[in-house]
């Protein structure tokens, strides 16, 4: 019986995770193209790539119903100068900034849930600063997605989530999401 649930819940978790996956990256590229930075997917290939070493980072969690879990994200001090719109030069206003991102971010794939009736709440970022960023998970092992940007920078962004096998992936009567920016009055 036990290994009939594990089973159902890693073909669920999977789907799940494919699915985010996959919304995750567009959020990324869009949400960097809002920032006029174009990033573009790197394969790991094992080999080291050029660049700057990502030095600041910032993890956002989220619970919902059926899933729950963390989003983080790091780049390097410069990229976060070139794309913070108040950059100031003070090193302090690029911690505030990699906290945005992150919550921007997961604000983003949050939306694009929506579109699969999957609803999650955002936690407050808790922003690190250090060399050689990486996050790891006691009980999963964390997706790390890496982008390039602005041919001599890195992006990484690692995804963790449990699902419950109760969860129903369907894009069946989803409810009608706000494009990001748009302002709702009420």
């Amino acid at each position: 019986m036990r290994e009939a649930i594990a089973e159902e819940t890693n073909t669920v978790g999977q789907e799940f995770n494919k699915v985010a996956l996959d919304l995750l990256v567009a959020s990324a590229e869009e949400l960097f193209d809002s920032y006029k930075c174009t990033i573009s997917r790197r394969e790991i290939t094992g080999a080291s790539v050029p660049g700057q070493e990502v030095n600041l980072g910032a993890a956002c969690g989220f619970t919902g119903e059926f899933v729950r879990g963390m989003l983080a994200i790091a780049i390097d001090d410069q990229l976060a100068s070139v794309i913070n719109p108040v950059a100031n030069g003070a090193k302090d206003a690029n911690y505030d900034w990699i906290g945005e991102l992150a919550n921007q971010l997961l604000g983003r794939l949050k939306n694009k849930l929506l579109s699969w009736n999957v609803e999650v709440a955002l936690s407050t970022p808790v922003v690190v600063h250090g060399a050689q960023l990486s996050i790891a998970s006691l009980q999963r092992k964390a997706e790390q997605i890496d982008f390039n940007a602005n041919e001599s920078s890195t992006i990484s962004v690692w995804w963790d989530a449990e699902v419950d096998p109760a969860l129903e992936l369907t894009q069946e009567n989803a409810p009608e999401v706000q494009a990001e920016g748009e302002m709702v009055l009420f």
